[in-house]
């Protein structure tokens, strides 16, 4: 992938060839020793892969080499009410650096979660040893409250009735490095909300490459979630940070926005999750119920939920971390 310092030689997916998770790889270098412990072990083509779905501890013993490591911060959840969407976490991608022999801490950000007419929270950070991605924000709601800051911003939640204002996208901030050097894809904002008397759209969550969208009108779909992206090395058949998409109500076409590419949840009113994450984001149900959830460990924000209260915004999907080192 262009932009990204990758000194490992590496070949397309091939036509036909099955997406199995980390498949990708057809080199076979040279055996670091590397001896290691900690998260779910994955060895293909030469390279060793550890998953942590979970907080827990890479513990190098013994060996010799570089690591890459992918963090992926928590999403944020939908707002409730007509609710704004919530964003995605942080994506951060290392350069090689030289490992220790040492225990290396990983944390792992819960998704942000949504409970009646309330904004949704912002999602968890998640955290390899000293570099942290933080988690996305929250969807507005009660019909009319903004979205609140993030890795990438939750979405307005609209305003409907005898409000006087629809509410405002989350501002997005991405994270850097603390100690390494790498890739950092966040910082977009939420989508506003809009104001109607009996039909509003909120906005979509923020994704990892793309601002979440504002809906056209009070007559328009629920804001899109911004996408997520692919990260070649970890594997190229996945995205990962889709934003959210808005709850609806009302109206002659009353679909909630579809989540953004790396499992965001759908909104409200039968909203479509977006697709090609690590777990599958959810669908929007219908009128008065809940949002679409982002995808689990895939750092994707939750839909909003639909009108009235009836509904909560999708939970927010949880972080997770890859490490990379030779065999």
């Amino acid at each position: 992938m262009q932009g990204i310092n990758n000194p490992i030689g590496i070949k397309s997916l091939k036509p036909n060839q099955s997406p199995n998770f980390l498949n990708t790889y057809t080199s076979h270098p040279t055996k670091s020793g590397i001896v290691a412990t900690g998260g779910a072990e994955e060895t293909v083509n030469g390279y060793t892969y550890r998953k942590f779905a979970s907080s827990g501890t890479f513990a190098v013993t013994a060996g010799a080499g570089n690591l890459e490591v992918l963090i992926v911060g928590a999403g944020g959840a939908g707002g409730g009410d007509q609710g704004g969407a919530g964003g995605a976490g942080a994506i951060m991608l290392s350069n090689p650096f030289v490992l220790s022999q040492r225990n290396y801490i990983v944390t792992i950000g819960a998704g942000g979660t949504s409970s009646g007419m309330g904004a949704g929270t912002a999602g968890g950070s998640t955290v390899f040893d000293t570099e942290t991605a933080t988690g996305g924000g929250g969807g507005g709601g009660n019909s009319g409250s903004s979205g609140t800051a993030g890795a990438n911003g939750g979405g307005g939640g609209a305003g409907l009735g005898g409000h006087s204002a629809a509410g405002s996208g989350g501002t997005g901030t991405a994270p850097t490095f603390s100690t390494l050097t790498g890739t950092v894809y966040a910082g977009n904002d939420g989508g506003d909300g809009q104001l109607g008397s009996s039909t509003a759209p909120a906005g979509g969550g923020g994704g990892a490459t793309a601002n979440g969208v504002s809906p056209s009108g009070a007559g328009a779909l629920g804001g899109n979630g911004g996408a997520g992206i692919s990260i070649a090395s970890f594997p190229t058949t996945l995205y990962w940070g889709g934003g959210g998409g808005g709850g609806c109500h009302g109206g002659s076409n009353p679909n909630g926005g579809t989540g953004g590419a790396g499992s965001g949840g759908g909104g409200c009113d039968n909203g479509v999750a977006g697709t090609a994450g690590l777990n599958a984001g959810g669908t929007g149900g219908a009128s008065n119920t809940n949002g679409g959830a982002g995808g689990v460990n895939t750092g994707a924000g939750g839909g909003g939920s639909g009108w009235n209260g009836n509904g909560n915004g999708g939970i927010g999907g949880k972080g997770y971390v890859v490490v990379r080192h030779l065999e």
